[in-house]
């Protein structure tokens, strides 16, 4: 098949297609003239590398385990399925740094939602309350106040 209709099919750019053919990620395709014919396989391989991408792959790492897919289809398997479970626990990994990050957030939330310093002020705008916290930042009180619908922070003296 050409280049548009495999373009087409697999839901990648023409130029994708060209570097995916330069990295060695597809074979190169055979030419009928100046036209490249691209087997039908092509496009499933084109699928994978789109997928893979998806879920967080770097061409770079998908290089040694789809390049090999023509030569052998196992070594290239068993490099896919090696590289499947390093992103995993990477991914993993994230998780629990997310996971800590929330729980941090979450106490220091409820820190200074119960926290004596924290005052409710009505502001001299008729309608209009704002929240000033006083959190010791370096010794001096930092305050935020709310002042013709903008927020501004100051340090009072």
């Amino acid at each position: 098949m050409y280049i548009g209709e495999l373009s087409k099919k697999s839901g990648a750019s023409r130029k994708a297609i060209y570097l995916y053919e330069q990295m060695g990620l597809i074979p190169k395709p055979t030419r009928k003239g100046s036209y490249r014919i691209y087997p039908a396989a092509a496009v499933t391989q084109i699928q994978t590398i789109r997928c893979a991408q998806t879920l967080g792959f770097k061409l770079k790492e998908l290089v040694d385990a789809l390049a090999s897919n023509n030569n052998d289809p196992r070594s290239s398997m068993a490099l896919m399925l090696e590289q499947i479970e390093l992103k995993r626990s990477v991914i993993h990994s994230q998780i629990e740094t997310a996971q800590a990050q929330l729980l941090l957030l979450n106490q220091l939330e409820h820190e200074l939602l119960h926290s004596p310093e924290l005052l409710l002020h009505k502001n001299q705008l008729p309608g209009l309350s704002t929240l000033c916290l006083f959190i010791p930042f370096g010794g001096v009180p930092f305050r935020p106040f709310l002042k013709a619908s903008l927020i501004e922070y100051s340090c009072p003296d």
